[in-house]
């Protein structure tokens, strides 16, 4: 644990600027495999929210670029990677509406690769200061599935992870790319 924490600050902090999470670059020491641990950020291609189902697919794309330690390019910005929603909460008015995200795969090459991960951190923004959206929720928020819950705050008009959300995830498992 203590490991991600160290890594997602390192990503972090050559990520921030004016208080916002940004992409930024992350060296691997191999070009074979990403190891488990390596914090990544991916973009939604499209909004979540309370109207998608549990099993519904969604998108992201990687945002930062994965390298090796000397500079080569392993996993470039874009590169898709697919999830299923696994669980969903409505706000009750004293606990934000929830999503468990989970991640599968990511597709680099004409590949798909497996992707299990762990979301740290959105750069979604609550509206009306009272609202907790974006932040990851302990895991007893929803009932047990795989992936990590995700506010989407208290406010069930805009209880949503808009287009374009930046999640900042680490690695679970390591990916296997060659």
């Amino acid at each position: 644990m203590l490991l991600r924490l160290l890594l997602a600050a390192a990503l972090l902090a050559g990520c921030r600027g004016a208080g916002t999470l940004s992409p930024g670059a992350v060296a691997i020491p191999s070009p074979e495999v990403v190891p488990a641990g390596t914090a990544l950020a991916l973009r939604l291609e499209q909004p979540l929210g309370l109207a998608n189902d549990v099993g519904d697919p969604f998108r992201a794309t990687v945002a930062s670029l994965v390298v090796t330690e000397g500079g080569a390019l392993v996993v470039p910005s874009g590169t898709a990677v697919v999830g299923t929603v696994t669980g969903r909460a409505a706000s009750d008015g004293e606990r934000p509406g929830a999503l468990r995200l989970a991640f599968e795969h990511l597709r680099l090459g004409g590949e798909e690769h497996r992707l299990a991960a762990t979301v740290l951190q959105t750069d979604a923004v609550a509206e009306g200061g009272r609202s907790a959206r974006g932040r990851v929720l302990d895991t007893d928020a929803l009932p047990p599935a795989t992936g990590t819950v995700v506010s989407l705050g208290m406010d069930r008009g805009a209880a949503r992870l808009p287009l374009g959300t930046l999640l900042l995830v680490t690695t679970d498992r390591p990916i296997v790319l060659r």
